[in-house]
């Protein structure tokens, strides 16, 4: 009887290993970004359908020159831009959006420790090439998702044909990884495979500096330089200004913006300011800027200004880290910001102005950031802003 039985469990095993797809690996969908196959494929980052459309990791975009990716783990959105366009991928909210509002049904998925993105949605978006080679004859190993920056000179067919080996190497590459040896096959259990966790969302910093360009600025620089951290400036042009200084902000890859004082002011006369205020930062830099940042915080501002501001494509960045300890030394300046960083709450903007403490105070509270563990963000013009008055366009 036991023999038997053991015969039967034996057979029934034999017809689950041959069944079509039983304990087989994805199949290979072949990735080609501006004319470069991506080469580390695997199960976890294979490309995939859901309800017709296809869907790749978006870490392969990093591969076409056309757009830039970045992926906030903290808020659980993916940008992806040019300087032209930009998506919002929010898995978080559950919806996909660009920079004029408009919603999209095609939504980023979190898939195998990875964020998955509609790329044929991407491509139409962005104005990139994009074709699904079908594996149709022997001359295609498997079927390939080709995406470019621009039509590509070479047509499908004739890129496939030149491109056998490649593809062949990927293939097998993939294939033997997905075949477990006798060693490799996993331990008999009834408990089910566990993917890793979504990250968590931990507290998010921006440092931002407002107000005059001056004297002390370098000394601020110099301790942004050693530390290599990135920051935004929101510069009063229209009041002291050290241009040399101003110039070195820009060529060290931090972010430029204007500060204002607009408090009270009638539609007309912020608009004036504000043109004014662009046209000093641009007769420098000779560059424009969509950051603004206004002396008392966003919420001095009236509606009608709000709405002003946003018509003439500026986006409005306020503190709400600041010093409370009234400026008795530098390190109880510092021990007031690091103690506010540390308060309930995802993000927080620490405003600093450009006074004599101030570089003292920015290396303990970026020591005190580096320390935490705190992931420490540049304001850009293709973040939603952070203000008081919870304007995000």
């Amino acid at each position: 009887m036991k023999k038997r039985l053991a015969a039967l469990l034996l057979a029934m095993l034999l017809v689950l290993a041959l069944l079509p797809g039983a304990f087989a690996a994805p199949e290979l969908i072949l990735v080609c970004t501006d004319g470069v196959f991506q080469q580390s494929v695997n199960e976890d980052n294979m490309p995939v359908f859901i309800d017709g459309a296809l869907y790749i990791p978006y870490s392969f975009l990093s591969g076409v020159k056309a757009v830039n990716c970045v992926y906030n783990s903290s808020l659980r959105q993916l940008l992806v831009y040019n300087l032209d366009y930009r998506m919002t991928f929010d898995l978080a909210g559950d919806q996909t959006y660009d920079s004029a509002g408009e919603l999209f049904a095609g939504k980023a998925v979190w898939r195998g420790g990875t964020v998955f993105v509609p790329i044929k949605l991407i491509c139409l978006k962005f104005g990139l090439y994009f074709s699904y080679i079908e594996k149709s004859s022997a001359n295609i190993i498997a079927p390939v998702a080709r995406i470019a920056s621009e039509s590509p000179s070479v047509d499908d067919m004739p890129f496939v044909v030149r491109n056998i080996s490649t593809m062949k190497a990927i293939a097998d590459a993939y294939a033997a990884a997905a075949t477990p040896s006798g060693d490799d096959l996993p331990p008999e259990t009834d408990t089910p495979p566990v993917r890793p966790p979504e990250p968590q969302p931990d507290t998010l910093v921006y440092f931002i500096f407002q107000g005059e360009v001056n004297e002390y600025t370098a000394e601020i620089l110099d301790v942004l330089a050693r530390r290599r951290i990135s920051a935004a400036f929101f510069v009063d042009t229209l009041s002291a200004l050290d241009e040399d200084v101003l110039r070195r902000i820009y060529a060290e890859g931090h972010t430029v913006g204007l500060y204002a004082d607009l408090e009270g002011l009638s539609e007309e006369e912020t608009a004036q300011t504000l043109l004014r205020a662009e046209e000093a930062l641009s007769s420098v830099l000779h560059t424009k800027t969509r950051l603004l940042s206004v002396s008392g915080g966003s919420e001095t501002l009236s509606a009608a200004q709000v709405e002003l501001i946003i018509d003439m494509g500026f986006r409005l960045w306020d503190g709400n880290v600041y010093d409370t300890s009234g400026g008795s030394s530098a390190a109880s300046s510092a021990a007031s910001i690091n103690r506010r960083l540390s308060a309930s709450g995802l993000t927080k903007v620490a405003a600093f102005a450009s006074e004599e403490d101030t570089a003292a105070v920015l290396e303990r509270v970026a020591a005190y950031v580096a320390a935490g563990g705190f992931s420490l963000l540049t304001a850009n013009e293709w973040d939603a802003p952070v203000n008081s008055i919870r304007e995000v366009r």
